[in-house]
């Protein structure tokens, strides 16, 4: 064995696949739900396993299977294709850590994936984290609309180059919620906490009073107002009806000539990336804050009279209130990335380097950035490998790695 701390990797061969993980076994205890709590909002984690394409074999409940070779990957900054990768046998080494960590934290932990890789987890895990995990699988809950989007994001791209850092990595991050959101309807889900493979939940998913929902967004635009940034994926509270209305909102705006128009613009005037996060700021200044104030007029953006943005506006949404997590709420906040590093992204609430703690307190790890708790640490871009190291010293149990979990 090799490793850090309490995160070691298997020198052994590839682990056999128990039959019982294979693919779309939909409608067989497939909901995620057996023995969960369901007075408190689950922790979803959805990892994908490539590009998922169109299935219609007869008498098959789904409708989507994995290609068996990722597609080449568009990367924006080098403004070129990467090689094809191989497919996964195992998730990568930091999306074990988030697991094991927000499981061992209390939460009750989802993950929505290929359910293929509930061996791995499986082999890594103590019995007692791996009960609190439940592996569903994705292919189950790709509906109609999930189509529907992918089809106007490839013909956005085709006609007006618009397209994220990498893809198709930026368009799967979109599709996810269209999983999640089949998943928590269907199964009379009201709310979760969602998170991305790179974060870890340290305080269990809970709504604040007054709140629908909670984003994280910095209200002071210290980057130029065509910086749109908001993270919803950092364990973030996230109900249905929410969801539903940010899918509604997404759709009518990839649709519109005129948001098509405004994402060009935008990409004129400010880093040229497209994202999710993109799209979770535009539908937060459409939305109301924890007091029923709107955050925005309806157009966040400058007037520039050569592009003709005084016409536009977002469309309507529902108008929920949608709360804040960039800044403390009720003694704590969210970390968008980096905290570790005494850095709280650009947080104004305490300006400079900031004092970072971590420790096990009363049987579990407490995290604060000057003495405010932390709800989750984000290891965002090239910090992901530092979470084994980080958390591998305070878990009191060990992680199993298989050989196969990749550092990337």
């Amino acid at each position: 064995e090799e490793g850090s701390g309490n995160v070691t990797r298997r020198r052994k061969r590839r682990p056999v696949i128990d039959e019982s993980w294979l693919p779309c076994q939909c409608g067989l205890n497939d909901t995620g739900l057996q023995g969960l709590n369901k007075s408190r909002a689950p922790l979803v984690y959805v990892y994908f396993h490539g590009m998922p394409e169109r299935f219609n074999k007869s008498g098959s409940p789904c409708i989507a299977k994995w290609k068996h070779q990722h597609a080449p990957i568009w990367n924006r900054r080098e403004e070129k294709f990467i090689a094809r990768q191989p497919p996964r046998v195992c998730p990568p080494e930091h999306f074990f850590v988030s697991l094991a960590v927000s499981a061992f934290q209390g939460s009750e932990v989802v993950v929505i994936t290929d359910v293929a890789f509930g061996s791995c987890f499986q082999e890594a895990f103590p019995k007692d984290i791996m009960a609190k995990i439940r592996v569903i699988d994705y292919l189950c809950y790709v509906r109609e609309n999930y189509w529907l989007f992918d089809a106007w994001y490839a013909w956005v791209d085709v006609e007006f180059h618009i397209h994220g850092l990498a893809e198709p990595w930026e368009k799967l991050n979109y599709l996810n919620f269209f999983v999640v959101h089949a998943w928590m309807k269907e199964n009379d889900v009201p709310l979760i906490g969602y998170a991305e493979a790179d974060v870890v939940v340290l305080i269990p998913p809970a709504l604040p009073p007054r709140c629908d929902s909670v984003s994280t967004w910095s209200v002071e635009d210290n980057k130029g107002r065509f910086y749109w940034a908001a993270m919803t994926n950092l364990g973030c509270p996230v109900s249905v009806g929410v969801l539903e209305d940010f899918m509604e909102f997404t759709t009518q705006l990839w649709s519109d000539s005129e948001y098509r128009r405004l994402l060009a613009i935008k990409i004129r005037h400010s880093y040229p990336v497209e994202s999710q996060m993109n799209v979770w700021y535009l539908y937060a200044m459409a939305s109301k804050n924890r007091d029923g104030v709107p955050w925005s007029d309806k157009k966040p953006w400058p007037s520039i009279k050569e592009e003709n943005t005084s016409t536009l506006a977002l469309p309507a949404t529902r108008e929920f209130r949608l709360c804040n997590g960039f800044y403390p709420i009720d003694g704590s906040v969210y970390d968008n990335m980096h905290s570790f590093r005494g850095k709280l992204s650009s947080h104004t609430w305490n300006k400079g380097r900031k004092k970072f703690s971590m420790r096990l307190e009363k049987s579990k790890i407490v995290a604060r950035m000057d003495g405010m708790l932390l709800r989750n640490l984000h290891f965002q871009g090239g910090s992901k490998d530092e979470s084994a190291e980080i958390f591998g010293r305070l878990l009191p149990f060990r992680i199993q790695l298989p050989r196969e979990a990749s550092h990337r």
